[in-house]
């Protein structure tokens, strides 16, 4: 019986424990690495809310842009590559960003995800706040690091 009682004790000091360690680390970070870091939310608000709606059979349907998906995979990466360092991160952060947004325009402009009219919706603009605010947090996470 004190083994359960030990290993219910363990259990949450571990975890509470991981969670300091995790706080700490994220205060030790510079400014543009937190602002990367807090990026992912509006990444996360540009894969789940709506890019577009078109009216058809008389009723509004919205859709989500393909390319948004990505986004995920771009703010993994940004998350990632926190723990690298120097000219390597910037440009590998930088050219994944461009082709993010070169990728979704030429999706937009060439052939468009919604084949009838429609309207864009905000979720479709958070794409491209997230891919700028991560552009911007990549010069200056490359400043930071240089001073």
């Amino acid at each position: 019986m004190n083994l359960i009682i030990d290993i219910l004790q363990y259990i949450p000091a571990k975890l509470l424990q991981l969670f300091y360690l995790t706080v700490d680390w994220f205060l030790g970070l510079n400014l543009a690495e937190k602002i990367v870091i807090f990026n992912a939310i509006t990444a996360f608000f540009a894969v789940v809310l709506p890019s577009a709606k078109y009216f058809i059979f008389n009723n509004w349907f919205t859709v989500n842009n393909p390319m948004s998906v990505y986004m995920i995979g771009v703010a993994f990466y940004m998350f990632i590559s926190i723990f690298m360092r120097g000219k390597v991160k910037l440009i590998t952060r930088l050219l994944l960003i461009c082709i993010f947004v070169i990728s979704s325009i030429y999706l937009q402009f060439g052939d468009p995800f919604v084949k009838c009219k429609h309207v864009l919706l905000f979720g479709y603009y958070m794409n491209y706040i997230a891919a700028i605010i991560h552009f911007i947090a990549s010069f200056l996470s490359y400043s930071i690091e240089e001073r």
